[in-house]
Formats: structure tokens, C-alpha cells, sequence
């Protein structure tokens, strides 16, 4: 996942061989109940070396752990925020449709993803995004299960009345390490 090079490891101040080394490898300074000599911090501060000094090792462990997930990849993932049943369609154009319904469950958001379910096996025929959202002909940034809405459907699927809309935001998920 996740490979750590340590450049030195060694017992004493940190001086400014140390920051020098660093410097060169792009690295940070990490240390344990340690002194920074004034020489290496005003070199590092010039040539704008990450020095980092603990007292407590566990805080050094979860400083390195917290830093190499960082360079962990990023997913994205979908997370189900509700459904929709579409009731009338108002206007159709060219890669987008205005269309009213009812949220059945959960949340409609703005922005988010729509999945198109269509007849009674609820199949998935297509998807498409929540480009605008109304509810009582004023703009809303989500409408609640039990609400009546107006949606502007971006997407190259055609929306029927009867239609549901199951209802997706993406989010980045990062790993942790353990």
C-alpha cells in the first residue's frame, strides 16, 4: 500500500547534517525526545524542512500513520440518499426534462445522481443527475420523504411518468491504515 523510507536513524540532537540530507531527499525530520540545535532550525526553516519533534512515541506513530494515508488513493462511492416517484412530466428538451413527483423514502438533493428505475421489476434503464430542484415553486437544496417536488433531469434517458428515481450522492473515501 504505503512504503516508508527511512534516509538515517540515529541518537542525538537534531542538527544541521540532518536538515541538509532532508532537504536534498524531500524528506521530513522525525524525532523522539530530541533537541533541534538553532543552526538546523533556522536551516530548516529556510530551506523549508518539516521538523517534528515528540515526547510521546504513540504521537509519533499516529503522526506517520496519519501522514502515509494520505498517500493512500482516493475512491469515490456512491451512497444512497432515497428514492423518488415521478408523477408528471412538464417539459421535455434536448438532454434535459422538467418532471414533478413525490420523495417516497429518504432525500432528494440537488446535484445529486438519479438512477432510473423503470415498470414493476423496478429495472435500471438508465441515470442522469438532479441539474435543479423546486418545492413549492421555490429553489430547494433537498426535499424530504413525504414532499411533493419539481426536478430538472439532466441526461440522455427520457423520463416517463411512473418512473422512480433512486437517488445517489458520490463521495471520495480515503483508506486508513490500521
Amino acid at each position: 500500500q504505503v512504503r516508508i523510507h527511512i534516509l538515517d536513524s540515529s541518537t542525538g540532537d537534531i542538527t544541521e547534517s540532518d536538515v541538509m540530507l532532508a532537504r536534498t531527499s524531500s524528506a521530513a525530520i522525525l524525532g523522539f525526545n530530541v533537541k533541534k540545535s538553532p543552526i538546523a532550525l533556522n536551516l530548516a526553516k529556510k530551506d523549508k524542512v518539516d521538523i517534528q519533534v515528540f515526547s510521546v512515541i504513540y504521537e509519533l506513530f499516529d503522526y506517520v500513520k496519519k501522514g502515509a494515508s494520505k498517500l493512500l488513493p482516493v475512491t469515490r462511492e456512491r451512497r444512497k440518499l432515497g428514492k423518488m416517484k415521478i408523477l408528471k412530466i412538464f417539459k421535455t428538451s434536448r438532454g434535459e426534462m422538467i418532471a414533478g413527483g413525490s420523495v417516497i423514502s429518504g432525500l432528494v438533493r440537488k446535484g445529486a445522481i438519479a438512477v432510473v428505475l423503470r415498470g414493476l421489476d423496478e429495472s435500471v434503464v438508465g441515470e442522469g443527475k438532479i441539474a435543479q430542484l423546486q418545492q413549492n415553486k421555490s429553489v430547494a437544496a433537498e426535499v424530504e420523504k413525504g414532499k411533493e417536488c419539481g426536478i430538472m433531469f439532466s441526461g440522455a434517458l427520457r423520463l416517463k411518468e411512473g418512473d422512480t428515481l433512486e437517488i445517489f450522492e458520490e463521495v471520495e473515501v480515503r483508506k486508513e491504515l490500521n
